[in-house]
């Protein structure tokens, strides 16, 4: 890759891993996961739509393992990646393969469960320094549904009649135009 090429993915990594932290309340969810995996060339498609019963247990294990009551607000950043303009060639291959690593070890998390402390460690490769709202909301709206439009069992409805080819998961409702996510983080 030349400087630019390493220079574009790094921009893109980074703004990826920042959308993924910067998710809050019921648009986090562990299908979130793949926006980042997606991008290293190892992992393999996630193109089987789960069923029903394995997507609201995946969304169970979500709930008990990625959620963190506590929270102290952060002023709202933006930062703008300004620092990679002053980086050297080396500097900037270095950044690509830090961010690369901490999706990789994210990702290859296989013997326990991920929890909120994966997904933080992951976020402090970012030079931001900025944490992410791990609440949900009450365990009624998100694993339940009793609210109309959100939770975990109104989002697997949404998929139930849709194909697996043309369904994106990354939205509500089946969806037969994949939408490009990294284009747009």
């Amino acid at each position: 890759m030349n400087k630019s090429e390493v220079l574009s993915r790094v921009v893109l990594l980074r703004s990826v891993i920042r959308k993924h932290r910067d998710q809050i309340g019921d648009d986090r969810c562990w299908i979130d996961d793949y926006w980042l995996w997606e991008l290293l060339s190892d992992t393999k498609d996630f193109c089987e739509k789960p069923n029903f019963e394995d997507g609201m247990k995946a969304c169970r294990k979500f709930y008990e393992f990625r959620r963190k009551e506590d929270f102290i607000p952060r002023k709202d950043t933006v930062f703008d990646d300004r620092d990679l303009n002053v980086m050297s060639d080396d500097d900037l291959f270095s950044e690509l393969t830090l961010l690369e690593s901490a999706i990789r070890k994210h990702r290859d998390i296989l013997n326990r469960p991920r929890t909120w402390k994966d997904d933080e460690e992951l976020y402090m490769v970012l030079p931001d320094g900025i944490s992410a709202d791990f609440r949900l909301p009450p365990k009624e709206e998100f694993l339940d549904g009793v609210k109309e439009g959100c939770g975990c069992p109104n989002f697997w409805k949404s998929h139930e009649n849709c194909e697996e080819k043309t369904c994106d998961l990354h939205n509500w409702g089946p969806c037969t135009v994949k939408f490009d996510h990294f284009e747009n983080p």
